[in-house]
């Protein structure tokens, strides 16, 4: 059920499986208000490796108690929320401005 992962936090497998389409995403975050010494860091789960927790020990996050803490069965511990791959590309765009200051004397 725990297993460490070797990034500080250890894998929680939570007995149940998701499997999402090629070229989504699952982005694992914290919620605001979850229950204090659980630490939940915020993650992007690929496709590939979802369908990978399936075939194995089924759909796990990563954790990091800071303190004792008691999770009840139902309790919300973090959020997860489908991305499709566009979402997650960066781009940028550039203007180019007039440097030209109004009291330049040499303009």
């Amino acid at each position: 059920m725990f297993l460490p992962n070797g990034a500080g936090s250890v894998e929680w497998h939570l007995g149940w499986n998701a499997e999402i389409p090629r070229g989504y995403f699952l982005l694992v975050a914290p919620l605001e208000s979850g229950p204090e010494g659980l630490e939940i860091p915020t993650g992007v789960i690929s496709s590939t490796v979802c369908g990978r927790m399936s075939a194995g020990q089924g759909f796990g996050i990563a954790i990091r108690p800071t303190r004792s803490v008691t999770i009840e069965r139902g309790q919300h511990i973090a959020r997860l929320v489908l991305l499709h791959a566009d979402s997650l590309r960066a781009t940028s765009t550039t203007q180019n401005a007039d440097m030209t200051s109004a009291g330049d004397a040499n303009a």
